[in-house]
């Protein structure tokens, strides 16, 4: 398990580096915040096997997020674990998921008085680790996993945030048959920007 989310974990920074690179001009002429964040909600997963598609949702999903963010635009890794099956007692697995995200940031607007609020829209690119034992199936293996998200930035106070977002996924995970077709998450979050 240690060695598949070290996979994850390096294709993802490897991944990320063109646009982290191409973003260093930007941070150094462009005055960026740094932000960490956690983030809980529910997810929904599609596999496909030789004998059909299977759907899994209400997936509890935890994660933390770090980067750099300002008023436009915000960069950042995220990862986010997902208890595959835990209500059942016939089933188990895990998603363990890594990311690079980047989102543009709507102007900010004033709908209650001391709180700005902003849409955002964005892409994200990494890597997942997938085990699964089940009736369907056992698998345990690395994909990639791209998609995007949305949702609204809400700040409280000076410095922290709430966040509630959708994330769409498309992978690349296929094992034994089992092919992992997509993720949707639906959270909200938590953020502190210093």
């Amino acid at each position: 398990m240690r060695k598949s989310l070290t996979k994850v974990v390096l294709a993802t920074v490897l991944a990320s580096m063109p646009l982290a690179a191409a973003d260093l001009e930007l941070l150094e002429t462009t005055k960026y915040d740094f932000f960490m964040g956690l983030e809980m909600g529910l997810s929904g997963a599609e596999f496909t096997d030789d004998g059909g598609d299977y759907e899994n949702n209400g997936i509890s999903t935890y994660g933390i997020k770090a980067g750099a963010i300002n008023n436009t635009s915000r960069m950042y890794f995220s990862y986010q674990y997902m208890d595959a099956f835990e209500d059942s007692s016939t089933r188990d697995g895990s998603f363990q998921q890594v990311t690079m995200n980047l989102e543009g940031l709507s102007s900010p607007y004033t709908v209650f008085e001391g709180m700005q609020h902003s849409f955002f829209i964005g892409g994200h690119l990494g890597g997942i680790n997938l085990t699964v034992d089940a009736d369907f199936g056992n698998s345990s293996d690395f994909g990639y996993v791209y998609g995007f998200q949305g949702g609204l930035l809400s700040e409280l106070s000076s410095g922290v945030a709430i966040e509630l977002g959708y994330r769409y996924s498309f992978s690349t995970f296929s094992d034994k048959g089992i092919k992992l077709s997509k993720l949707e998450t639906f959270y909200g979050g938590l953020n502190y920007r210093f």
